[in-house]
């Protein structure tokens, strides 16, 4: 049975990798186990649990885990506000991440 990372875990993960390179993000950070103050903006993290149980939940015998998880990451995009340009913005990427940890 395969283990699945925890939302900090998953946290820690976008924070390397995509917030290091986020044009959106709101000041540096030394490192990944502390949050930054637009977290609790960003639609990355404020959705995380649900990106987190849609990629638990996704089985490739019945679709395709990665387009799913795709799909959410462009619905969640949609709309004129700041949290849907980062989200479009990083939505490959994230897709990417959640993909590799849930082994899709």
């Amino acid at each position: 049975m395969r283990v699945h990372p925890s939302v900090e875990k998953m946290q820690s993960l976008l924070r390397a990798r995509v917030c290091a390179d986020c044009p959106f993000r709101s000041g540096e950070i030394p490192n990944c186990d502390t949050p930054r103050a637009c977290e609790s903006q960003c639609p990355l993290f404020v959705h995380l649990p649900v990106i987190r149980e849609v990629a638990r939940q996704a089985d490739p015998m019945v679709g395709q885990p990665r387009r799913m998880i795709h799909n959410l990451m462009r619905r969640l995009g949609r709309g004129e506000s700041q949290g849907a340009k980062v989200t479009r913005h990083h939505h490959r990427r994230v897709t990417a991440l959640v993909a590799e940890l849930f082994g899709h």
